[in-house]
């Protein structure tokens, strides 16, 4: 197994998902973080705009490239010819969670296999819907995101502000 997919919305990238992706590459060859949809969710970055931020993040780890995708996860999987799936687990709510889809994304692809990595304890309240809820507020998100994504949530906000 030399590849793995972190698939996720990545609305808006997080320290989170920065340090998962960087444990990922430090476990595997390559790493493909794929931003799919997740139709439950409204999107404040357009998915070119989460491909942008996360390629200029996770450029120092020379073993991870960024893709976007419409589809089913587990579809994206089997047409690229990845067995591996890795996702984050913040609490026991994630797990079950996290389970039912890594079960849904078996019976697509009977080869792809999901693994499971616990978050940090320091990482483990950071999460991309309570980012965009403290910044819609006015608050600043600086300490739970990459300094690019800082500055990209500040721009948003200037110009929704006008």
């Amino acid at each position: 197994m030399t590849r793995v997919v972190i698939p996720g919305s990545f609305d808006p990238p997080t320290n989170g998902h920065l340090h998962l992706i960087e444990r990922a590459s430090n476990l595997f060859p390559e790493v493909c973080v794929l931003i799919s949809v997740n139709g439950s969710k409204e999107s404040l970055f357009s998915q070119e705009e989460r491909a942008d931020l996360l390629r200029s993040i996770t450029k120092v780890f020379g073993n991870v490239t960024v893709d976007v995708w419409d589809g089913l996860v587990g579809v994206y999987a089997k047409e690229k010819g990845h067995h591996a799936l890795l996702r984050g687990l913040r609490s026991e709510a994630d797990f079950a969670y996290e389970l039912d889809i890594a079960n849904i994304n078996h019976s697509l692809s009977h080869s792809l296999e999901t693994l499971f990595l616990p978050t940090r304890q320091d990482k483990s309240v950071i999460r991309s819907s309570y980012v965009k809820e403290l910044w819609s507020m006015g608050t600043v998100v600086d300490e739970f995101v990459p300094e690019i994504v800082a500055r990209r949530l500040r721009d948003k906000l200037t110009t929704r502000q006008k």
